[in-house]
């Protein structure tokens, strides 16, 4: 008889615990850390059976458990030299189907539920993602791996790095490679991976299942580019239009699963005056806060948007604050640079909003570098103050990102896939990381930004 059994849950692809109004860290939030197994369970379930066995894909395993009466379950794996995992099923049911994943490649895993005990061992990995250059330095923290993609012939991938250099998950996609002005996003909430094109919109959960899959001419009107977010069961996708005239105006299309919910229109927000032929204000990153916000980030403008984007909201869609790095920005902002060394930014990629604090990849820097920059809102002055940033040794002109992390931040530097973790008041990176394989990417550029992931 036991009390407590062990594994990581995930008890089947969809809604994750956290994410949502209110609820545990938004898409882009890093965690202090996974969370913890539940407190011990004092009821006295006896373990039936279990097995864990591979996947198809090598770097997945399944595990089946069986109880005599309901309750919760938690599997663990451990191997010599490597991270153990923990996943935990908090259902109260009979039988509990629990994928373990993150697993380090062609290593024996010794895995535990409650008292049974099994072994297995991973498999290699694909032989064209095998072939990737992957260099690290230094001793990485504040997450358990980094999401970044890999065009390695004749396949491309998703894949997930750890601190030490080692893919420890992967999932083919032809989405994100297709072409130019593309865009991906995880999704810690639901443990997926978001990606899209101008003309679909693809969510795997790391299990490879396909959550949602949305195709242009059948649920999408407009063409897609650069971003897309989710928060609890809504997904965020950046649009474009054209006017007529020559010149595309940016919006955004929230759906609830497959179903079109709202449309915010950047035309209905601003008097679209100046501006050649071409892209408007040219958008070029979405966020979801925590709290249902979505930040947008106007390349052109150096200007950065917050929008309500909760639909239970009576202001659902609606602008309500704007905020500028320059002055080229949008008129009238609520939020400007406090005068000094340092302040401002321009030419910007990844903005996101952790509480009062607005962060953003500021790619042209100080004209010879960028950085990764943090910003502190003053909503009764409407000023912002930079108050940490990191400098990159050279200029990132295209992409970039700049993701808080526990301590620190972790930047990319996409126009040379660079990602580096800096610690908070520190002038150099504490963990370096550098990938490619030899199929190349879309016009030299493989990746846009790395996103730190929890695997639990």
């Amino acid at each position: 008889m036991i009390g407590w059994l062990s594994l990581l849950a995930c008890t089947g692809p969809g809604e994750g615990p956290g994410e949502g109004p209110g609820e545990g860290p938004g898409p882009n939030t890093a965690p202090p850390g996974p969370p913890g197994p539940e407190p011990t369970d004092p009821g006295t379930s006896e373990l039936l059976g279990v097995s864990c066995d591979l996947t198809d894909n090598p770097l997945r395993a399944r595990c089946a458990v069986s109880l005599s009466s309901p309750g919760p379950v938690t599997v663990a794996l451990e191997a010599p030299g490597v991270p153990p995992r923990s996943f935990h099923s908090p259902d109260r049911v009979l039988r509990h189907d629990i994928l373990a994943w993150g697993l380090v490649p062609e290593t024996p895993y010794t895995w535990s539920v409650g008292a049974r005990q099994g072994t297995i061992t991973t498999g290699a990995l694909p032989a064209d993602l095998a072939r990737a250059s992957v260099i690290t330095t230094g001793t990485a923290w504040g997450f358990d791996a980094v999401l970044y993609p890999l065009a390695c012939e004749p396949t491309s991938y998703f894949t997930l790095i750890d601190g030490q250099g080692r893919i420890v998950w992967f999932e083919p996609n032809d989405v994100f490679f297709d072409q130019t002005m593309t865009g991906y996003e995880w999704s810690q909430g639901s443990l997926s991976v978001l990606s899209l094109r101008s003309t679909r919109f693809l969510e795997q959960h790391v299990s490879g299942q396909i959550l949602l899959d949305l195709r242009g001419g059948v649920e999408l009107e407009h063409k897609l580019h650069h971003d897309a977010d989710r928060w609890g069961r809504h997904r965020y996708l950046l649009h474009e239009y054209p006017l007529g005239d020559g010149r595309n105006v940016d919006g955004i299309d929230v759906f609830d699963d497959d179903q079109l919910v709202g449309t915010f229109d950047l035309a209905d927000a601003f008097e679209i005056v100046g501006g050649g032929p071409g892209d408007w204000s040219h958008a070029n990153g979405l966020n979801v806060t925590d709290s249902g916000e979505i930040i947008l980030s106007l390349l052109n403008f150096d200007t950065i948007l917050g929008i309500d984007g909760d639909p239970a909201s009576p202001t659902f869609l609606q602008l309500s604050w704007h905020a500028v790095g320059s002055g080229d920005g949008l008129p009238e902002p609520d939020y400007v640079p406090v005068a000094g060394v340092g302040q401002g930014f321009s030419g910007q990629h990844n903005a996101s909003r952790h509480g009062d604090e607005l962060w953003v990849f500021d790619n042209t820097g100080d004209g010879a570098r960028s950085r990764a920059l943090r910003m502190q809102m003053d909503h009764v002055a409407g000023t912002l103050e930079a108050v940490d940033w990191w400098w990159f040794d050279h200029q990132c002109s295209n992409q970039g990102g700049a993701l808080p992390i526990e301590g620190g931040v972790l930047a990319t530097c996409a126009n040379r896939n660079d990602v580096w973790a800096f610690r908070d008041g520190e002038r150099r990176p504490d963990w370096t990381l550098k990938a490619g394989c030899d199929g190349g990417g879309i016009s030299g550029l493989d990746i846009t930004r790395a996103i730190p992931v929890f695997i639990e």
